[in-house]
């Protein structure tokens, strides 16, 4: 799914090099074609690829989060399962781990980085939610630390 750059948040492009996270994101993309199970798991853990997408961000002068994505609530324990449209159906997650800054969302399942909203109304067979799992701050001790 390519969106015009139009739809970006100005905040997110204003005074900031975001060249490597976009350069990672489509590199990322055309890997993730293969949906194929490995072993019972998918090739990339989206944790690993969410870090190293905030990495990119941070370079270029960002302040990412992660946000743990899950599908609708079904009672007030229950989440409904995730499924990409990109897999159609094929794979199905409890939760997506991703990189959001200034509203935008950086994931290479999709390729181009998506608002937020948008990203968690179309990404998925099924409208999805998303709650923070490690806002900037804990992101960035993380990364200090490695």
């Amino acid at each position: 799914m390519n969106i015009d750059e139009n739809f970006l948040s100005p905040s997110c492009l204003e005074n900031r090099d975001f060249s490597e996270a976009k350069k990672y994101l489509k590199n990322k993309f055309a890997e993730l074609a293969d949906d194929s199970l490995k072993e019972n798991r998918h090739p990339e853990h989206c944790l690993l690829v969410a870090l190293d997408v905030a990495k990119c961000i941070r370079a270029g002068g960002g302040k990412p989060r992660l946000l743990l994505v899950e599908g609708q609530n079904t009672d007030s324990v229950n989440t409904e399962t995730l499924a990409p449209k990109r897999y159609e159906g094929r794979v199905e997650w409890g939760g997506h781990t991703v990189c959001e800054n200034d509203g935008i969302i950086y994931d290479p399942m999709v390729g181009d980085p998506l608002p937020r909203e948008l990203y968690l109304k179309n990404t998925f067979l099924k409208p999805a939610q998303a709650k923070i799992s490690m806002s900037s701050e804990e992101l960035e001790e993380l990364i200090r630390r490695q």
